[in-house]
């Protein structure tokens, strides 16, 4: 389990599944930030989020991730029908006390709400 460091722009809300969850608004572009607990392996992971869309047009959208302030990959959004729902992977190196970030950024296309619940890491 990470620390949650800051959030920009986003709406955070309880779940009914307990936990929270983060919203990007509609049409704004927003950040999430965690810090890495000390005792994860630096080594190379799948990185996979759980969100929730209801807007078809989600498959164009984007979020981006950031290590340590560098952008290390981009994942694709998808149309999740309102249900949770798992990214595709993307391969990144990260490790301990390191800084991830999630950003959704104004690429001026539309940008349409999208809901954060979890990320997944698993061993590459």
């Amino acid at each position: 389990s990470c620390s949650f460091v800051k959030h920009v722009k986003l709406d955070v809300h309880k779940c009914f599944e307990g936990g929270g969850q983060l919203h990007f608004s509609k049409k704004t572009p927003g950040l999430s930030r965690y810090k890495l607990p000390a005792s994860l392996p630096k080594k190379e992971y799948e990185l996979r989020l759980k969100i929730c869309t209801v807007h078809e047009a989600h498959e164009e959208d984007k979020l981006y991730i950031t290590v340590n302030g560098e952008d290390v990959g981009e994942v694709p959004s998808r149309y999740t029908g309102g249900e949770w729902g798992l990214t595709t992977p993307v391969k990144i190196a990260l490790g301990g006390d390191d800084v991830l970030e999630v950003a959704r950024r104004d690429t001026g296309s539309m940008l349409w709400g999208l809901t954060l619940r979890e990320i997944v890491l698993k061993e590459a």
